[in-house]
C-alpha cells in the first residue's frame, strides 16, 4: 500500500466514530454552523496525525495489518500525538513563518554580533572565576531552545550552551591535579550565576541565557540545534502546523498556570500596597523625629515591624518562583516539556514574573532598607 493511502487508512480508523457522527450531522441538515466547525477541526486534526505518523513510523516497513498496532500506540501512549508533536517547538507561542529575523540572517545563520556577545559574556564570567586559558579548551557550543524553532515570541530567551570537556579544562587550568567533580561544581556555579543575569541581546528584546554543559550535566534538545562554532545546523528547525493554540488543546493545564499567576498577582499587589503604607509611615516618623523625638519610638518600632513583613512577603514570592524553576529543570532533564512547572515557567517568563523574581532576589541579597524601599515598590508597581 502506498504511504499516503496507508496514512489515510489509519486516520480513517482513528476518527471513525467522529466521522460517522459528522456525516449524520451533515446529512440531517441541522446545525450547519456546528457541522462546519467540527468538520474544520477534524480536518486540522487529521493533518496533525498525518505528520505524527510520518515522523514516528517508517511507512515502507509497515503493512496494512499493522494499522491496529499503530492505533494502539496512538491511544495508549501517555504522550499523545499532539503532545509529541508540539515538543518540536515552544508550547505557548503562536507559530511564525520562519526563524526570528532579529537573531538569524536570511541564510538561517546566527548574526555575527550575537555570536561575539555570547563569547564576550562567557569569557568574562570564566575569567572572573579563575579560568584564564579558556581559549585553549572552549571549542564547542550550540544554540538550543525555542529560537531554533518556528514558535517563539519577540522576548523569547536565546539559549547558548557551551560544551565543556572537563579533562581538557583540568589539563590547561589545573595541570591535571583537580578532581573532575570539583571542576564540574565550578561550572555549575557559573551557570547558576549566569542564569540570574539580565543580558539582553543587542538590538532585540531577547534575553541571553548562557549555560555550560559538561559530561556530568548535559542539556536536552527539544527543538533545533545550531552549532555556533561551526556555523551550521546540527538539527534543522522542524516544520510545524500554524494553527496550534496551547490554551485550546490544554485548557486544564492552562487554567492551572493562570491560577498560579493570579495568586502571585495578589501577593505582588499586597506587597506593593504595604510598601506605600510604609512610605507614608516614614514621612510621619521623620515629622515626629523633627518635632517631638520623645514620642517617635512607637513609629520607629512600627516601621521596623512592617519592613520585616515586607521582606518576608518578598522572600515568599522568590521561594515560590524558585521552586517552579527548580521543578522545571527536573522536568526538562527528563524531556517532559509538557510538565506543569515547565509550562508555568514559560508563562512566568513571558509575563515578566521571572524578571521580577531576579530583581527581588537581588534586593534580598543586598538587603531591603528604607533607603531602597521606593525602588522595590516601583519595580512591583511596574509589573
Amino acid at each position: 500500500m502506498h504511504q499516503d493511502e496507508f496514512i489515510d487508512h489509519v486516520i480513517g480508523l482513528y476518527y471513525k466514530d467522529k466521522s460517522v457522527t459528522l456525516d449524520r450531522l451533515g446529512a440531517s441538515g441541522d446545525r450547519p454552523e456546528e457541522y462546519l466547525r467540527i468538520n474544520e477541526f477534524l480536518e486540522s486534526e487529521k493533518t496533525r496525525l498525518s505528520m505524527f505518523l510520518k515522523n514516528n513510523f517508517d511507512i515502507s516497513q509497515i503493512n496494512t495489518g499493522s494499522s491496529l498496532q499503530i492505533l494502539r500506540f496512538i491511544r495508549e501512549s501517555r504522550l499523545n500525538y499532539i503532545s509529541n508533536f508540539i515538543k518540536f517547538a515552544s508550547v505557548i507561542d503562536w507559530a511564525r513563518p520562519g526563524l526570528a529575523v532579529d537573531v538569524w540572517d536570511e541564510n538561517s545563520q546566527l548574526f555575527p554580533h550575537i555570536k561575539e556577545q555570547i563569547f564576550e559574556i562567557a569569557h568574562k564570567h570564566l575569567k572572573d572565576n579563575g579560568f584564564i586559558h579558556a581559549d585553549k579548551w572552549l571549542k564547542k557550543g550550540r544554540i538550543v531552545g525555542s529560537l531554533t524553532s518556528y514558535r517563539y515570541s519577540d522576548i523569547t530567551d536565546l539559549d547558548a550552551h557551551f560544551i565543556v570537556d572537563l579533562d581538557e579544562v583540568n589539563k590547561y587550568e589545573f595541570d591535571g591535579e583537580k578532581k573532575i567533580e570539583e571542576i564540574d561544581d565550578m561550572f555549575k556555579l557559573i551557570s547558576k550565576d549566569l542564569r540570574y543575569q539580565n543580558y539582553e541581546i543587542l538590538g532585540t528584546k531577547h534575553q541571553l541565557e548562557i549555560y555550560f554543559e559538561t559530561g556530568l550535566r548535559k542539556g536536552s534538545v527539544l527543538d533545533g540545534e545550531y552549532d555556533f562554532f561551526a556555523g551550521k545546523w546540527a538539527i534543522e528547525p522542524r516544520t510545524i502546523t500554524y494553527d496550534f493554540s496551547f490554551d485550546t488543546f490544554y485548557p486544564e493545564l492552562y487554567k492551572e498556570v493562570e491560577d498560579i499567576m493570579a495568586k502571585l498577582d495578589i501577593e505582588i499587589n499586597h506587597t506593593y500596597h504595604e510598601i506605600v503604607h510604609v512610605e507614608d509611615l516614614m514621612i510621619v516618623l521623620a515629622d515626629w523625629l523633627r518635632r517631638d523625638p520623645s514620642k517617635a519610638k512607637f513609629f520607629q518600632d512600627e516601621l521596623d515591624k512592617r519592613m520585616k513583613e515586607i521582606e518576608f512577603e518578598i522572600r515568599g514570592y522568590v521561594t515560590k518562583v524558585k521552586k517552579i524553576h527548580e521543578t522545571r529543570e527536573v522536568e526538562i532533564a527528563r524531556k517532559d516539556e509538557m510538565g506543569s512547572s515547565a509550562v508555568a515557567f514559560k508563562y512566568l517568563q513571558r509575563f515578566n514574573y521571572i524578571y521580577l523574581y531576579k530583581k527581588m532576589k537581588e534586593y534580598l541579597e543586598k538587603g531591603i532598607t528604607p533607603e531602597n524601599l521606593k525602588e522595590v515598590g516601583d519595580i512591583l508597581k511596574s509589573h
